[in-house]
């Protein structure tokens, strides 16, 4: 069945219902020539669509008839078995509840214990960010005093250095001065005598003989030629 023979076919079903209501709606009954007069279809397409719509409304009639009222001997049954039941089911139910709220309770009593546990836990982060933020502060201030000493250190040894420097270049001066000095006295200075050493040979001028004592020391003699113009 193709698309269009379905529309076609709803279509005359729409039509035929409606014609069937109209007509009963005169106080008639639709007949298959009754619906044809209004739908101006075909016997062969008519017909069994009035009778499903006959045969829907007959089922529909019989579904709503009364039914009969119960017998009081059957409400008092139904009312007996009805309280049981809900007896049964209220007892099964108190048990539930009972379970539910020992359950409740197990729970309630983990969710407070949890509570302690993480307002601890949060303590103890609280207390070890803080040290960590100390510690922090601590090794920054070390790392300060750090890099103070050492530019300190450079500092005094560069100071060394250039004291160095300068006490090796005055040493270095110091020496050159002594050299020259050290030369020019000894160039500048006359001959000494020395009284200690014993003359070979006196000066003519002298009139003593120098010799030689028991002692080793030097002793003047007295020339005779002086003695003998004396006597």
């Amino acid at each position: 069945m193709t698309e269009a023979t379905k529309k076609t076919n709803a279509a005359l079903e729409k039509k035929v219902r409606k014609a069937v209501a109209d007509i009963q709606a005169k106080g008639e009954k639709p007949t298959n020539a009754a619906v044809r007069e209004i739908t101006k279809g075909s016997f062969r397409d008519i017909g069994p669509i009035v009778k499903i719509v006959l045969a829907e409304q007959k089922a529909a009639a019989e579904a709503s008839r009364a039914a009969p009222e119960m017998p009081e001997e059957v409400i008092d049954l139904y009312a007996s078995a009805w309280e049981a039941a809900w007896r049964c089911a209220d007892e099964a139910a108190a048990i539930e509840r009972r379970a539910h709220a020992s359950q409740l309770a197990e729970v309630e009593e983990e969710k407070a214990e949890v509570l302690d546990n993480i307002g601890l836990v949060e303590d103890e982060r609280d207390s070890a960010v803080a040290e960590a933020e100390a510690a922090g502060e601590r090794a920054q201030q070390a790392e300060e005093r750090v890099a103070s000493l050492t530019a300190e250190l450079m500092d005094a040894k560069v100071l060394i250095a250039k004291l160095e420097g300068r006490l090796l270049g005055r040493e270095e001066f110091a020496s050159q001065g002594n050299s020259h000095a050290s030369n020019e006295e000894s160039s500048a200075a006359p001959a000494v005598k020395d009284d200690s050493q014993m003359s070979l040979f006196p000066d003519s001028g002298d009139d003593r003989i120098v010799g030689q004592n028991d002692d080793g020391g030097a002793e003047q003699v007295d020339d005779p030629d002086d003695e003998q113009d004396a006597a």
